[in-house]
Order: C-alpha cells, then structure tokens, then sequence
C-alpha cells in the first residue's frame, strides 16, 4: 500500500508484485483486519479490502485473457470469415460480462460511505474511526459511519491520539484538546 501521491490515489500491490491490484482516492488509510476506511477531502468509506482485492485480481486476470483474445483476433487475417472470428468474439463478449459482474461485487465490498468535512487526519479506535479538520473533529461508528460526536478546536486538526476513553486533538495552532464524556467512553 502506498500513498497518496501528488494525485490524491492511494495504491494496492500485492507482495513482491509491481503490478497494481487496486487504487482509491483518498488522504488517508487506516486497515484493519475486518475493514479498511478510506478518508478523502469530502467522504468517509469503509471497504472490505480482502474481498475487494479478491475480486480486483479476479477481474485484472480476466482483463488479461480479454487483452489476448483480443490480440488473436486482431492477428487473424483480412480474408478470416465471420465463422472464424465468432469464437473469439464470444470470448472477448463473455469476458466483458464477466468483468461487469465483478466490478459490480467490488463496489459492493463498500459497507458504508458517509460525507465528512474534517479532511486532515483520521484514526481508529475499538467502535469509531475520528477524523479531524479545519477548527473540528468528528467520530464515526465503524458499524455504519453514524456519526457520533462532534467537537470544536482551535485551528487545524492534524494529530490525533486515543488513551483511556479520551480523544485528544493537537493543532497547527499549538493547542491541545481532551475530549471525554460518558457516552464517548464506552464507544
């Protein structure tokens, strides 16, 4: 996993691979075993990246076998009848809708996607990923991105830490706050 780079993408390359598996836009990337969550500029997402890559590797294979089917039928000769070209156009059509099926199973490995204003950092904790911003912070359940707690501070979110059911904030503006209250602290 790398990134983001100058593009605002993050990478996936499976070990020892230089071929890429998947990419997401996105500031920020926090993985767990379960769930991945991917922060961008206006949205928070979970995705089930196991599954995701999964079916990424599957539909780059088919891609492949695509590219070659492909390939032989471009190589076949002017004079090749229809006849001849049919059985690699089948291939090429069936392939296709193999790719559709599974680009569609990928989008579906999102579990929830929510708007978030607090693009700058984000962190996990047992029930709730935080995400901090301009003069805020904000929790989100990991269940379904409900948006629990908000909070104000003063200048740029940017450091975020979680100890003893307290969230505390540090900011470009030299401050740091401690946020912690009965219902904060048993998520």
């Amino acid at each position: 996993l790398y990134g983001p780079g100058k593009t605002g993408q993050m990478g996936v390359y499976a070990e020892g691979s230089r071929d890429q598996l998947a990419s997401f836009d996105g500031n920020h990337m926090i993985v767990t075993p379960a769930l991945s969550y991917l922060h961008t500029d206006t949205t928070l997402q979970a995705l089930d990246r196991t599954r995701y890559l999964e079916l990424a590797a599957e539909r780059n294979a088919k891609a492949e076998q695509k590219g070659v089917a492909e390939g032989d039928l471009k190589a076949l000769p002017e004079e090749a009848t229809a006849e001849e070209r049919r059985p690699l156009r089948t291939k090429i059509a069936a392939l296709a809708e193999e790719m559709d099926t599974l680009s569609a199973a990928m989008r579906d490995c999102y579990r929830w996607q929510v708007d978030c204003d607090y693009p700058l950092s984000l962190m996990a904790t047992g029930s709730a990923v935080i995400a901090g911003g301009a003069a805020g912070v904000a929790a989100y359940s990991t269940a379904d991105g409900e948006q629990l707690w908000t909070g104000e501070v003063d200048g740029l979110a940017f450091g975020l830490a979680a100890a003893n059911g307290r969230v505390y904030v540090s900011t470009d503006a030299g401050a740091i706050h401690c946020f912690a209250d009965a219902s904060m602290a048993s998520r």
